[in-house]
């Protein structure tokens, strides 16, 4: 019974293993800024019409590991950038792709504030 255990065990192992050798990736890597070519942080980073994405860190810098296919297309956007959608085909397993987010400045309407000018302070 403990033999046929571990063969069972060595199959399942040997055909995960199999799946993932063929379920090759492509890892897209790079930089974002901005116009003054100052690292932009919490950029989200995701390949049109998939879930998973990635975002910046405090330098710019991404990592993005997608499923390898003919054609790609990422779009990379922050609050206060105009979003940028990027469409290529590599047939590389690594990909640098270094990115400037132009600033988007949206003007809001004015926001008036009213107060009834009562204020209630709970202190103990």
């Amino acid at each position: 019974m403990r033999r046929i255990l571990l063969t069972l065990l060595f199959v399942s192992l040997s055909f995960v293993l199999s799946l993932a050798q063929h379920n090759p990736k492509i890892y897209v890597r790079g930089y974002v800024l901005n116009n003054a070519q100052n690292a932009i942080e919490m950029v989200n980073i995701i390949e049109t019409n998939q879930l998973e994405g990635t975002t910046t860190n405090e330098k710019g810098y991404y990592e993005l590991a997608l499923q390898k296919k003919d054609s790609f297309n990422i779009v990379f956007s922050c609050i206060g950038y105009k979003s940028i959608e990027k469409k290529f085909s590599y047939d590389k397993e690594s990909i640098t792709l270094n990115i400037t987010l132009e600033e988007d400045a949206t003007e809001l309407a004015t926001i008036e504030v009213k107060s009834t000018g009562q204020q209630s302070i709970m202190m103990q």
